[in-house]
């Protein structure tokens, strides 16, 4: 395996330039730099964390401890029945969080708070008494379960994915939410959709998913005045009745209606209403977080994309042995990307 010895001798520059250009050091000229890292990529370098760790403690006087490992801590009785939920989301948010690590030269381990006989305070003192202090804390978490995670923060550099982890008050890596109901809202526009429902599930928290979709809504709503403003059918199909929606659909009679996966869809077929607008019939479904086999256009939410983003946050954290609460927790907002699947003779015409 190549270490920075062999990138300095093939550059013919020292290992101390090689190491400052790797960590970005100004010291070493952005030309410089990028001459290293492209050639650390072509060689497949990757640091060793427990050296990465080590010199930095030595740099700035602190105790060394065991890095190697990051830990996905999983509410859940299994990896595998982790896995298995929401199998597209879950899966790429893994194999986000395992490249990302690997590439950096650390693993991951699943640690799940449900597994048989086991708890949170037992999953704790297991992270302690191995010397792991990355934690990443993974989707979904269902806030009925632990009301609070007893753990020693103190000892851990953690990152919250999406917005079911309320707490603790670490950093976090989401999907940038609101805007994927802004490119859904303005990808209608440009169908010729001119009266945009949203199908919103129901809100228990105002830091749950749906409200940041509810503020893209209405931000976009109050950017296109003139056209008319449809209140939003608030439930999903799990938990509104079909005559619910009819009554809603009846009043509003929307062109376009933005959902979370579509699954409004056979509501639509049940009333004799196509789900993809033509020729001035029908209502165009567009989806906020949308499968890959969806019939329907919208927004990919790039989850592996986001998984990988969650472990840098972590090891950027291991490298400058930052551990505890941060002062002021920030979020990164990883943005969607729109999935178009063209309608033919379009021919719309807004009611």
């Amino acid at each position: 395996m190549a270490n920075q010895l062999t990138i300095a001798r093939q550059l013919g520059v020292t290992q101390a330039t090689v190491s400052m250009a790797l960590r970005n050091h100004p010291r070493v000229s952005l030309k410089m730099r990028e001459r290293v890292q492209q050639m650390a990529r072509e060689l497949d370098y990757r640091p060793n964390p427990y050296v990465t760790s080590l010199m930095t403690t030595i740099r700035e006087g602190r105790s060394p401890q065991d890095f190697g490992c990051i830990a996905i801590l999983v509410d859940e009785v299994s990896e595998h029945a982790w896995l298995d939920w929401h199998r597209e989301t879950y899966s790429a948010n893994y194999e986000g969080y395992r490249k990302e690590a690997n590439q950096h030269g650390y693993h991951v381990e699943c640690f799940c708070l449900r597994a048989p006989d086991s708890s949170p305070e037992l999953v704790d003192r297991r992270l302690r008494a191995r010397g792991i202090q990355g934690i990443i804390l993974a989707a979904p978490r269902l806030s009925h379960r632990w009301p609070e995670l007893n753990f020693r923060w103190e000892n851990y550099a953690a990152v919250a994915v999406s917005h079911t982890w309320r707490q603790p008050a670490v950093n976090r890596v989401s999907t940038y939410h609101t805007q994927s109901m802004v490119m859904c809202y303005q990808s209608m526009l440009a169908r010729g959709c001119r009266r945009i429902g949203f199908c919103q599930p129901t809100l228990s928290h105002i830091h749950e998913i749906p409200s940041l979709w509810m503020a893209g809504y209405l931000m976009s709503q109050w950017e296109f005045s003139d056209l008319p403003k449809l209140e939003p059918f608030v439930g999903t199909v799990h938990d509104t009745s079909e005559e619910e929606f009819r009554r809603w659909f009846k009043r509003w009679k929307p062109d376009a209606l933005i959902t979370a996966i579509g699954d409004e869809a056979p509501r639509l077929a049940a009333m004799g209403v196509p789900c993809h607008r033509q020729d001035g019939r029908g209502v165009q479904i567009s989806c906020l977080n949308r499968s890959r086999d969806s019939q329907f256009p919208g927004i990919d939410e790039s989850h592996e994309t986001l998984g990988r983003k969650a472990s840098e946050v972590v090891i950027n954290q291991l490298m400058r042995n930052k551990v505890g609460f941060p002062e002021h927790p920030t979020e990164v907002l990883v943005p969607g990307k729109w999935i178009d699947i063209p309608t033919p003779s379009l021919a719309l015409s807004s009611r």
